[in-house]
């Protein structure tokens, strides 16, 4: 069921017990009933409304099927529109006051699409949701067009005897205008008047046919527009034989028409026929310009309305996906998975169940009521996802495009405002969604399972508390630009934004005027800089920013390293906290080598100069530099330095995530789930990093690295049968592709707890805690992990903690995992866990060099 919204408290609960009060109880063809009951999914009361003069008639509409209705040998139930009169005396419903404006049958044999939104416009027509009561089987998840099944003659598998039949209320939005009487008018402008080839064939309540599940609409008074969405059917992927996969599918509707379900979805891509005669025949596609309903379980016209393009859709594989046309003539759309090009990538793939919601307009709320959002959010349409805690966007529409059904200008990502989470103040599972008289965001949360009561199922608000003013010239920042360059630092005004600027370095020097600045302090140390930020209106203001000349990530290994050669030289502290091997920089891919031996000389020296070195050690450091391989072998490469740019190549595996932190950290959070880079495949390779365990006192992190796995994006279908993508959890979890077709390098450092201590080979060769190379809670950790052919060495803070070698025929520890044998890959990915929300752990200067 959906919510709305009050002025007066009284009627949603007691203000003084804050408890909620129960008006009225409905007998309702339910959900799951027991005992003769039938257990037809989704029905029951699934919308609710209040008359736009509410506070002075007490009206509520609701969308529902009466117990009373249903015919239990046809399996035939009534879906209704009712009126109630709230009596404000006696704070109740009376059902006496009960009027049935509308009702039409709905079968009940088989699940499901019951839809649910209910609005009123400013003209006082109510628009209705109306689901299109088909099961999802018998057409592989793609068009809903299997007629064949029914029960006692009535179709349960074909949309187009519902969505696609302009003589059935199903699946269609529906606008009427009530009267005080209790009956309805049709409001001008509807998609058909009833009377099309002489009356029998359309209903005139239709406004909008061909949706699915619709069950979110709402209506924006100020932009005199109905936004809605609705859920997809189930395919996982195109098929070049089918059309496209299921699409979630939203968009803003300013007139009558068809959206297309089930012959096209979003902007007009169609699916494939059936033979009328034998449905295991496939015939010809969909024309979307000109649509014919031929079903043989059709009652309305055959020649029906062309479909629309809809605004927004994604896909399980990602937002707005289009395809090229085929090279046969057809004009067809390939439908060949990879084929694509997103054209929305604020919308995620994965599993999905679209939710319509609100568009934020502050002139219809308190602006001064404490916890009205900010103008910022004026007139953005926001969108959620049941199943998808990763769709949660504000849409800026261009309303130049907004009759024709045009993408949106952009949308903004909602998830650091609304939470995932099951905590009492997070949102697990997005239902519905409206702005409330004093501006603040209520969101029904669905919680967990389907058809089901939940311990989490509640009503969450989302109120804005203030903040700093939205650029902020001290969001202004700094950063080196190299570990090796430590004096050098990059200045950034990106967050700050403006049009001009002014820096102050606060060393004395000479003040730049570029937006991003780079500065080369003379000495380590800590240092207050200013920039001067002048804004589009003319408005001056100064922020602060400290600079810290140093290394922020110091390399402590004990001795100078070269790449793999120990100098044996003692990696001393040679100031601003960075060490010798901080310097020496042999990480870095030089473009000869006597480039690299002049640097070192010059280290050396000043080194030598400042007593950090002795006459030994720096004669010892240029001749190892002469006779090393720099220069001459690649270097490592960054695939993390701390900014936001390269994490664009990552890509996050559900659950949880990894937040960039203005320290150049990236910290994780919620349940298990994996960072991977997605750009390269690396075959042998060197793989360092740096982590620190940030957990609560008294627990320690859970993470690892995962190397060696095949992409596990790769459509289940198109895995080899039989190899470990195609296992257990793996089959439905790009997480766990990695875990049971690559390896998990272990970094856990508990007492007690996970016995697998940091450097295990997960599942394959434990380390011990005595074996792991444990630090103290906190600190920072060097982390390289080797791959050549199948042996894997894993070397910590310059130590080699494990060596283990991958060959056939050795089994995990635990039982279900693959054996060694399917894990044989010699190139992979390589990604970082994410365990648990406790698990809190950092990483930071992630690079990656080919051996």
């Amino acid at each position: 069921m959906g919510t709305f919204v009050v002025s007066d408290k009284s009627l949603a609960g007691d203000p003084k017990t804050k408890q909620v009060k129960l008006l009225t109880t409905l007998a309702v063809m339910g959900n799951r009933g027991s005992g003769s009951e039938l257990v037809k999914n989704e029905e029951g009361l699934v919308g609710i409304t209040l008359d736009p003069k509410f506070a002075q008639n007490g009206r509520v509409y609701v969308y529902w099927m009466p117990h009373e209705s249903i015919d239990r040998d046809r399996r035939i139930g009534q879906r209704t529109v009712s009126r109630f009169t709230y009596d404000a005396v006696r704070q109740t419903i009376d059902q006496g006051t009960r009027r049935d404006l509308l009702h039409w049958d709905t079968q009940i044999h088989s699940c499901c699409h019951a839809g649910g939104g209910m609005t009123f416009d400013e003209s006082g027509s109510l628009y209705i949701g109306s689901g299109d009561s088909n099961s999802s089987g018998g057409s592989n998840g793609y068009s809903g067009n299997n007629w064949t099944q029914d029960y006692k003659g009535v179709s349960f598998q074909d949309a187009r005897r519902t969505s696609g039949n302009t003589n059935d209320l199903n699946g269609k939005i529906l606008r009427i205008h009530p009267e005080p009487d209790g009956t309805y008018t049709i409001p001008q402008g509807n998609l058909f008047t009833g009377r099309e080839e002489g009356g029998g064939k359309t209903r005139p309540e239709i406004y909008v046919m061909g949706v699915r599940n619709i069950a979110r609409i709402a209506w924006d008074p100020v932009n005199d527009w109905l936004t809605a969405a609705w859920v997809g059917p189930d395919a996982g992927a195109p098929s070049p034989d089918l059309g496209p996969a299921k699409y979630e599918t939203a968009t803003i509707i300013t007139s009558a028409g068809n959206q297309g379900w089930p012959y096209c979805m979003g902007n007009r891509q169609p699916y494939r026929d059936r033979s009328n005669t034998d449905a295991t025949v496939l015939t010809g596609w969909y024309d979307c310009d000109n649509l014919r309903n031929t079903s043989p379980r059709n009652t309305g016209l055959v020649d029906i309305p062309p479909a629309r393009d809809n605004m927004i859709w994604y896909s399980p594989q990602g937002g707005g996906p289009v395809f090229p046309k085929r090279t046969d003539g057809s004009n067809l759309p390939t439908y060949q998975l990879g084929d694509e090009t997103f054209t929305q990538r604020y919308l995620k793939g994965g599993g999905q169940a679209i939710m319509d919601g609100p568009t934020y307009q502050r002139e219809n709320v308190d602006v001064d009521s404490g916890v009205a959002w900010p103008e910022y959010w004026d007139d953005k349409w926001f969108i959620g996802d049941q199943s998808n805690a990763n769709n949660r966007i504000a849409v800026t529409v261009d309303k130049s495009r907004v009759p024709s059904s045009g993408p949106p200008a952009f949308a903004e990502d909602l998830r650091s405002i609304i939470r995932s989470g099951n905590g009492a103040t997070q949102l697990q599972s997005w239902m519905d969604a409206k702005f409330g008289p004093d501006g603040a965001l209520y969101l029904l949360d669905y919680a967990g399972g389907f058809f089901s009561l939940h311990a989490n199922q509640k009503l969450v608000r989302v109120a804005y508390t203030g903040g700093p003013a939205t650029p902020n010239p001290n969001d202004a920042a700094a950063r080196a630009v190299a570990q090796s360059s430590p004096k050098t630092i990059a200045f950034s005004s990106a967050k700050a934004g403006g049009v001009a600027w002014e820096w102050n370095f606060g060393d004395g020097s000479a003040p730049s005027r570029e937006a991003n600045p780079t500065h080369t302090y003379a000495d380590y140390g800590t240092y207050q800089a200013t920039v001067k930020v002048t804004y589009a209106d003319g408005e001056v203001a100064t922020g602060k920013v400290q600079v810290v000349v140093g290394c922020a990530a110091p390399d402590t290994r004990r001795t100078v390293r070269l790449l793999d050669t120990d100098t044996g030289v003692a990696n001393h502290v040679a100031g601003g906290n960075c060490t010798v091997n901080d310097l020496i920089d042999d990480e870095r891919s030089w473009s000869n080598h006597g480039q690299f031996v002049s640097h070192v000389a010059q280290v050396v020296n000043e080194l030598r100069a400042d007593g950090v070195l002795d006459r030994g050690e720096a004669q010892t450091l240029q001749k190892a530099a002469a006779q090393s391989e720099m220069g001459k072998a690649a270097g490592y490469r960054a695939i993390f330095d701390g900014t936001a740019g390269p994490l664009a190549d990552w890509r996050q595996a559900p659950g949880g995530s990894f937040a960039l932190r203005p320290d150049g950290t990236i910290r994780s959070s919620g349940g298990l789930g994996m960072l991977w880079y997605a750009k390269q495949e690396f075959a042998d390779f060197s793989l360092r990093m740096q982590f620190r365990d940030v957990s609560a006192d008294g627990t320690y992190a859970n993470s690892g690295a995962f190397i060696r796995f095949p992409d596990p994006r790769t459509p289940l279908a198109d895995r080899p049968a039989g190899s470990c993508g195609t296992v257990g959890s793996a089959r439905s979890s790009q997480a766990w592709v990695a875990i049971y077709c690559g390896h998990e390098i272990q970094i856990y450092d508990g007492p007690t707890g996970e016995p697998q201590k940091t450097g295990s080979v997960y599942n394959f060769d434990p380390n011990s805690l005595d074996q792991a190379g444990a630090t103290p809670k906190g600190q920072w950790n060097d982390y390289e992990i080797r791959a050549v052919g199948q042996r894997y060495t894993i070397i910590r803070n310059g130590v080699v903690i494990n060596e283990f070698d991958n060959t056939p025929g050795k089994s995990s520890s635990r039982a279900s995992d693959p054996p060694t044998d399917l894990r044989q890959f010699l190139s992979g990915f390589v990604g970082l866990q994410n365990h648990g929300t406790n698990d809190l752990i950092e990483f930071r200067n992630v690079r990656v060099r080919s051996l």
